[in-house]
C-alpha cells in the first residue's frame, strides 16, 4: 500500500515485525542516542522502561552481557536484574554508539531536565518518527510504539526454536503463561504455511486421477 509521496507502507496485522523491518526502522535513527535505544530494545527484548533504566555500569563487556532491571514483577523488583547476552555484532555497535554519545557513567539515556533519564514519551516519539520515515506500520489502526520491538524479538526467538522457558527468562516474565502468548500467535504462522502448501497442491488444476 502506498502512503505519502508514493512511499510503500508495510503493515503486519499480527502485531509484530520481521527482523528486516526492525532493522529498516533502526536505520532511520536521526542520532546515535536514538539508534542505541532502538538497538537495545531489539537485541534485548526489554520493556522500554527497563531499557531507559540501563546504566553504563550494567554492561559487562567481558561476559558479553547487559544486566536489565526487571520491572512489572510482584514483590521487591528493585534489586532483581536479569542478564541478557549480547551478540558480537550488537556489542560492537553498542560500544561505538556509547562512544559517540559521550556517556561516561550513569544512565545511558540521561535527561537534562527534571527527570533522571529519558521519558517513555520521548522514546515513543523517537520510534514512531523512525518508523514513519521508514514507511513501516504494524497495522493501520495501531500506532508504532516501543513494545513492538519486544514483541518482534520474542517472535523471532520463538520462530528460531527458543524454548518457552528460555524466552520467559529473557523477557523477565513472572508467569510463563505470558510467554506462552508468543507461541499461540505462532499458530497463525502455521496456518499460513499450511494453506500455502495446499495452495500449491490444488487438485482443481490437475487432471482427474483414475482410481
Amino acid at each position: 500500500m502506498f502512503g505519502v509521496e508514493g512511499k510503500v507502507i508495510m503493515r503486519n496485522p499480527k502485531g509484530y515485525l520481521s527482523p528486516a523491518q526492525i532493522e529498516a526502522i533502526i536505520a532511520r535513527a536521526k542520532r546515535p542516542r536514538d539508534e542505541l535505544l532502538m538497538l537495545l530494545l531489539w537485541r534485548t527484548g526489554a520493556r522500554v522502561t527497563e531499557t531507559l533504566e540501563i546504566q553504563l555500569e550494567d554492561f559487562y563487556w567481558g561476559d558479553h552481557e547487559v544486566l536489565i532491571k526487571t520491572l512489572k514483577r510482584k514483590g521487591d523488583s528493585k534489586n532483581i536484574k536479569r542478564p541478557i547476552a549480547l551478540a558480537p555484532d550488537a556489542e560492537k555497535r553498542i560500544k561505538e554508539l556509547l562512544k559517540q554519545t559521550g556517556i561516561k557513567n550513569g544512565y545511558i539515556f540521561p535527561s537534562y531536565g527534571k527527570a533522571r533519564r529519558m521519558t517513555r514519551q520521548m522514546a515513543h516519539h523517537i520510534i514512531a518518527q523512525a518508523a514513519k520515515d521508514a514507511g513501516i506500520r504494524v497495522a493501520a489502526s495501531e500506532p508504532m510504539h516501543p513494545h513492538i520491538f519486544r514483541h518482534s524479538m520474542a517472535m523471532f526467538f520463538r520462530n528460531s526454536g527458543v524454548k518457552v522457558e528460555e524466552l520467559q527468562r529473557i523477557l523477565g516474565h513472572t508467569d510463563i503463561s505470558s510467554t506462552g502468548y508468543y507461541f499461540r500467535i505462532g499458530d497463525t504462522d502455521v496456518k499460513d504455511r499450511t494453506l500455502s502448501v495446499w495452495k500449491k497442491y490444488d487438485t482443481s488444476k490437475k487432471d482427474a486421477i483414475d482410481v
